[in-house]
């Protein structure tokens, strides 16, 4: 008995888009832990300013405070003062989903002064969350665009 295998080209073909397709999901997976790790880190970054303690805060007459207007204080609402180091170690973060429409990541704080940085009659929303979520569409932007660049640029030098 004679045996022969062969792979035709839909063959090929196929067992190369499943080879591209394993490679596309391990890219989305890396890129998933990416975004993650980043927002995790900008979180931190925003919940751990030290220039300013509590009482200095009090001598600037409380410049936070719902009776000044947004960002009227030493620094822009979305970045807040390290006082205890509760917030800043208390964030934490998780891939929630990658599909082909993209990435999903969950971020949050556990802390018990994190319910502050949704503001009280007293203090004005902290939008940290706000500010991480505009830095990771700008840094998928720049990327976007220099990935088009980088297209564009290996396309003349191959001509």
């Amino acid at each position: 008995m004679l045996r022969m295998s062969f792979r035709t080209n839909a063959t090929n073909k196929a067992l190369l888009m499943r080879d591209r397709g394993i490679i596309a999901n391990q890219n989305l997976e890396a890129a998933a832990q990416k975004a993650g790790k980043f927002v995790y880190q900008l979180a931190r970054r925003y919940s751990s300013a030290r220039d300013h303690s509590l009482a200095d805060l009090r001598k600037l007459g409380h410049p936070y405070s719902t009776r000044f207007g947004r960002d009227h204080g030493p620094h822009p609402d979305w970045l807040i003062h390290r006082q205890t180091s509760d917030l800043y170690n208390s964030w934490s973060w998780q891939v929630v989903s990658i599909t082909a429409r993209g990435v999903t990541v969950k971020v949050w704080n556990t802390s018990g002064h994190a319910k502050y940085m949704l503001g009280t009659h007293r203090m004005r929303v902290r939008p940290i969350l706000q500010k991480v979520q505009e830095d990771l569409r700008q840094k998928i932007w720049r990327g976007t665009m220099d990935a088009i660049r980088d297209a564009i640029r290996r396309k003349r030098t191959a001509a």
